[in-house]
């Protein structure tokens, strides 16, 4: 057999399917990755880079009934982009739309049969005519077509409108790893927009019963669609699983593996909620509360862990214990952790050698100079509360006090907790346990 040049088979219009995973060397697996996850379903046709100018140029062609040096990538193109919102809800487009769809019944070119398969996933629902369309035309001739997609029609009467998005929802409530099955089955970016954004949203609402009786394989299901892998992240409508996962704790937590499972993997798929607020937006008040209260937790654990391997005092242990035992009555709301520079390496390194991103939460002192003291600034009630490793007295801040420390900064001065700026302060001499818990029960009152 002769030489095959690549230019040539493409230009053909042959369609090629490179699934993610085989192929080596590891770098062609990850181009291949970073092209599905831009481009999800897509065939090897060319995309063309502003799509409105080339809407507009087939509308003309259309007008005109002339569509000299037009080719099927541009048709491929136009499919996926006049087949899902925004631009399928555009009438200017409704014409041109048509005829797409008209072609697609008549003309069995592969390209752009497999570019408007891709849209009839990602634009699909149930109740538009569009959606319905294009169910009966791919339904007509995907054998001929889409060959590749059989274990998928099969599975799911994926043709069937009627009840899809309830069967691939089922088809997730029942499988340990939903995301990888579906992968499996041969959709390459199962986090797209359209029948399983509808599906993935009907699967969480089936085991929130499951969750909140602390059903550790609904968890994992759950948590397994949402964060897959170290490089994957549910980006669209993660609220959904976000509020399902926390909501259930509002009142009572968990047990301590259940919280540490769902709180290590929300944090690594979304970061922590007190500094990244933009994925976390669309969630529930009740699951934000529930996650900042079990970070609150994480951050004392961390800071009284951190200074009492940089304090090298036997006068910590004795706050240590005092501050654990205020969190565990439930007089503190919210925690954050001011590290010096020396205890900031110590909590990166084990961050590291933990894998546990929850390390790396916190604020730094930047004009520590040499100092080693480390502070955490915790909210009780509506005050605030300033505790600090070394000879440090601990601060106790009104709402109304202009000087009142907030929290989540990225730095801070050690300028400002003086303690002439606070409402009132006490040192960690003779019964200061009890009069630290006077003054933040007085904080919480008002």
């Amino acid at each position: 057999m002769g030489t095959v040049n690549l230019s040539d088979f493409l230009s053909d219009g042959h369609l090629i399917s490179i699934q993610e995973g085989e192929i080596l060397p590891v770098e062609l697996n990850e181009a291949v990755r970073s092209v599905l996850q831009r481009f999800p379903e897509v065939d090897a046709s060319e995309l063309d880079t502003d799509i409105d100018d080339l809407l507009g140029l087939l509308e003309d062609c259309r007008k005109k009934g002339d569509w000299t040096g037009i080719k099927w990538r541009h048709a491929a193109s136009a499919a996926r982009a006049t087949f899902i919102p925004p631009r399928s809800l555009h009438p200017k487009w409704d014409r041109l739309r048509q005829l797409l769809v008209r072609t697609l019944d008549h003309d069995h070119k592969r390209s752009f049969a497999k570019a408007s398969f891709s849209a009839y996933l990602e634009g699909f629902h149930p109740d538009k005519v569009l959606t319905q369309q294009l169910a009966r035309s791919l339904g007509h001739s995907w054998p001929d077509t889409l060959p590749h997609i059989k274990r998928l029609v099969d599975r799911f009467s994926l043709f069937e409108v009627s009840g899809l998005d309830g069967r691939v929802a089922k088809f997730m409530a029942n499988e340990d790893q939903p995301y990888r099955v579906l992968k499996d089955l041969g959709i390459s970016t199962p986090h797209m927009n359209g029948l399983f954004q509808l599906a993935y949203r009907r699967f969480v609402a089936r085991q929130r019963k499951a969750i909140a009786r602390q059903n550790t394989t609904a968890i994992q299901r759950v948590l397994e669609w949402v964060h897959p892998d170290t490089d994957t992240a549910l980006r669209e409508g993660q609220a959904a699983a976000i509020n399902t996962l926390l909501e259930p704790w509002a009142g009572t937590p968990p047990r301590a593996e259940v919280q540490e499972r769902i709180q290590s993997e929300l944090v690594e798929a979304y970061g922590d909620p007190r500094l990244s607020t933009a994925e976390w937006g669309r969630a529930s008040k009740e699951a934000l509360t529930v996650m900042r209260g079990w970070l609150t937790g994480a951050s004392l654990e961390q800071f009284l862990e951190i200074v009492s391997a940089v304090e090298g005092s036997h006068m910590w242990e004795p706050r240590r214990d005092f501050w654990q035992g205020i969190y565990k009555n439930g007089l503190i709301e919210e925690a954050w952790v001011i590290l010096s520079p020396q205890a900031a390496r110590l909590a990166r390194d084990r961050a590291r050698r933990s894998d546990d991103k929850e390390y790396l939460s916190h604020a730094r002192v930047r004009d520590a100079g040499s100092e080693v003291r480390c502070y955490l600034v915790l909210r009780c009630g509506e005050g605030v509360v300033i505790e600090g490793s070394h000879n440090f007295s601990v601060r106790f801040y009104k709402k109304s006090n202009g000087s009142c420390p907030s929290l989540y900064e990225d730095s801070y001065s050690k300028h400002d907790f003086n303690r002439d700026r606070a409402n009132a302060w006490i040192s960690h001499v003779g019964a200061w346990q009890a009069r630290v818990q006077s003054e933040i029960l007085k904080l919480r009152r008002g």
